[in-house]
């Protein structure tokens, strides 16, 4: 599944053979839909496994092998990882050879450049953030080398709930991670991730749900973010900056009304189309 944080938590628990050197001569065979390619980000972390491209085998018929191995899972439903999923993960930071690659100790992961389509209101957070020292980056845009470095040795990374602190698998126990629930639904992705490298995170709730249906799950949105009395308080016991005009954050609030409005209706449109065609599809195989 071409979805980052999927791929991370629930997508790589069977490649843990990959770090040892006995399988070097193996294939690596998988599944997909045939119209999606293995490229960019999820090919980068593959190589880091020492899996090139000429070793990966895209199963669209029916393909006989001489041998085919398939590893157990290397973890469990609730947080456990096995000492090879540790290695493997070892594995790939050494692979992706970071040290030369300086960060910043203070890091703000923004999703605003990726997931303006079903999120409103993180500009202004991310804004506040910005003037207190932290160095802005849209992780989507870096190479995974990159996001690895960040996650390894940056001091402190804030950023919203959702795929980008997944990348906490690749972290030191240190790190100090604050995650902003832009949903009351559990991430319980994120608790597994965290379990997994010893990482404590604080969380705040920066959401603002009016609607009881809205969002259906942590994935798909929409989502609104606000500047909570949780955020002022926490900025506050931070000893941060934090200039507060109560008309401009009016003006925003209802500016914000007029995007999440619109991003309920762009899911609905979606959801009904999808839901008409699926029925469209049935109805031309449905037997007689």
């Amino acid at each position: 599944m071409k979805q980052w944080g999927h791929f991370l938590v629930d997508g790589i628990g069977r490649f843990w053979p990959l770090s040892d050197k006995k399988f070097d001569s193996y294939k690596v065979v998988f599944l997909k839909d045939k119209f999606s390619k293995i490229d960019g980000s999820y090919l980068e972390f593959l190589n880091y496994l020492t899996i090139s491209k000429d070793r990966l085998i895209d199963v669209q018929v029916p393909t006989q092998f001489d041998e085919v191995l398939i590893p157990s899972l290397s973890y469990d439903t609730i947080g456990n990882f096995s000492p090879e999923h540790i290695r493997m993960i070892n594995f790939i930071v050494e692979n992706a050879h970071i040290e030369d690659i300086s960060v910043p100790d203070k890091v703000y992961l923004t999703r605003t450049k990726f997931a303006r389509h079903k999120e409103v209101g993180e500009k202004d957070i991310e804004a506040f953030f910005a003037a207190n020292g932290y160095t802005v980056f849209s992780p989507e845009k870096l190479p995974v080398r990159n996001q690895i470095a960040l996650f390894r040795k940056s001091a402190e990374i804030v950023c919203v709930n959702g795929t980008i602190p997944l990348n906490v698998l690749f972290a030191r126990p240190e790190l100090k991670l604050t995650v902003l629930n832009k949903t009351s639904i559990k991430h319980t992705a994120l608790l597994r991730a965290c379990n997994f490298t010893g990482v404590e995170p604080v969380y705040i709730d920066v959401y603002y749900e009016p609607f009881k249906k809205f969002p259906e799950n942590i994935g798909i949105g929409p989502f609104w973010i606000s500047i909570t009395d949780n955020l002022i308080r926490y900025m506050s016991d931070s000893h941060m900056k934090f200039n507060i005009n109560v008309m401009t954050l009016r003006i925003k609030h209802m500016f914000n009304w007029m995007m999440y409005a619109k991003n309920i209706i762009k899911y609905y449109l979606r959801k009904t189309c999808l839901r008409r065609y699926v029925r469209y599809i049935k109805s031309i195989f449905k037997k007689e």
